[in-house]
């Protein structure tokens, strides 16, 4: 069920919110033409492609040029400590993109 844009709570389609009697019917539409609200791979790559997928160019950057630019400044420290820190900084920055778009709507 669908969630009203005024009071969160669930309405049926087409027909008006029983909880605050407002009509999400321009908010629907809006929501089925709109690539970024479609969710999915889709969705996501719709909502940062105003912003030149710079979040995905900060995540590549991150990995070439972060961690792995500063590797002579790595030989004391163990090879699974490297690649986890090499995980956790690719992970945090996707993960960062995507809590952006889950949070599309607060923004």
């Amino acid at each position: 069920m669908p969630e009203c844009i005024v009071c969160k709570g669930y309405y049926e389609t087409g027909q008006r919110c029983k909880r605050c009697d407002s009509d999400n019917a321009t908010w629907d539409h809006w929501r089925a033409t709109h690539a970024e609200e479609q969710g999915e791979l889709e969705g996501l790559l719709a909502f940062v492609a105003p912003h030149f997928y710079l979040p995905f160019f900060i995540t590549v950057f991150a990995l070439a040029f972060g961690l792995m630019g500063i590797g002579r400044l790595w030989k004391g420290i163990t090879p699974a400590a490297q690649l986890l820190a090499v995980a956790i900084t690719v992970c945090g920055c996707l993960i960062a993109t995507l809590a952006g778009y889950g949070a599309r709507h607060e923004i």
